[in-house]
């Protein structure tokens, strides 16, 4: 005997679409301001600062927090509005539960509130019915008889009657509670995205315009240098078709953190160059180098 098939949910309102594109606006909100953040965290390098002095790195530096404030902001402002709009019957109850604003334009529905003079007194109805059910199955529970289980039952009917009505009231009061705290959280994204913007702005600018630091100029320093094989095929051309190695003997002129410049100078034992040559240190060209002494 096959199972009855249980009965599908309702299709959502469209209060509830509404609600959840509002949502996925947040959410989605939320990871790019998240992605942005990280990037202004890990992909702005600070190390880019040490070649900044005085006011400009002062302002690379307020520029730098600026842009991840602002990144921060969007997405507190994307949380917040995650967050609205989930509330309970009892949030609808009292002065604190609702929003001033919310509340009086939720009292000019009238329809909301089945008859009643306003929120209040429609919720404090329903709050009352549910109060008289439960007491109503109490006194079921503790004396069975006709006239208690009629009295939960009128209880029952009357809590049923005013749940249509009890629904709808929160469904709308939710999505206006969700929509205006999200319209009000626009401004906080605009600004925190602007803010982000104008941070990364001004921080890459103060940094693109870092004086570079120049090669260290040297004193030339007679060096013999022992190239690898590689530094051999690569530089070949340049030293000349008769320069055999293993070493030649040039002027250290210059050095940076990435290259070395020499001017290489052929010698009666060493027929290398004259060349200059730039020798990457991540090629790998040079094996080795030692100092030549030079007798005065």
């Amino acid at each position: 005997m096959s199972e009855e098939a249980s009965p599908a949910a309702p299709p959502p309102s469209l209060v509830e679409k509404a609600s959840d594109r509002i949502r996925d606006t947040a959410k989605w909100t939320a990871v790019s301001f998240g992605a942005v953040a990280a990037v202004l965290v890990g992909g702005l390098q600070l190390t880019g600062l040490k070649d900044l002095t005085g006011d400009a790195r002062t302002h690379a530096q307020i520029a730098y927090y600026v842009a991840v404030a602002g990144a921060l902001l969007v997405i507190l402002a994307a949380a917040v509005t995650q967050t609205a709009g989930r509330l309970q019957l009892q949030d609808l109850r009292g002065r604190l539960g609702l929003p001033f604003s919310l509340r009086r334009a939720l009292n000019k529905q009238k329809d909301l509130y089945a008859g009643e003079e306003s929120i209040d007194a429609f919720v404090a109805k329903v709050v009352d019915a549910m109060s008289e059910r439960t007491a109503a199955w109490k006194a079921w529970q503790a004396d069975p008889n006709p006239t208690t289980e009629k009295a939960y039952k009128e209880a029952i009917e009357e809590v049923e009657t005013l749940m249509p009505g009890t629904n709808r009231l929160l469904e709308i009061a939710r999505y206006e509670h969700l929509r205006r705290t999200w319209k009000a959280s626009l401004f906080v994204v605009i600004a925190g995205g602007l803010a982000a913007a104008g941070g990364v702005a001004v921080f890459a600018a103060q940094v693109g315009d870092a004086p570079k630091e120049p090669a260290k100029e040297l004193q030339p320093v007679m060096v013999r240098a022992a190239l690898t094989q590689g530094g051999w095929a690569r530089h070949q051309e340049e030293l000349g078709a008769d320069c055999r190695g293993p070493e030649i003997v040039a002027a250290l002129t210059a050095a940076k953190d990435t290259s070395w410049t020499i001017f290489v100078i052929p010698t009666p034992g060493h027929t290398c160059g004259p060349a200059s040559l730039e020798l990457m240190r991540k090629e790998g060209s040079l094996r080795r180098t030692d100092v030549v002494a030079i007798d005065p």
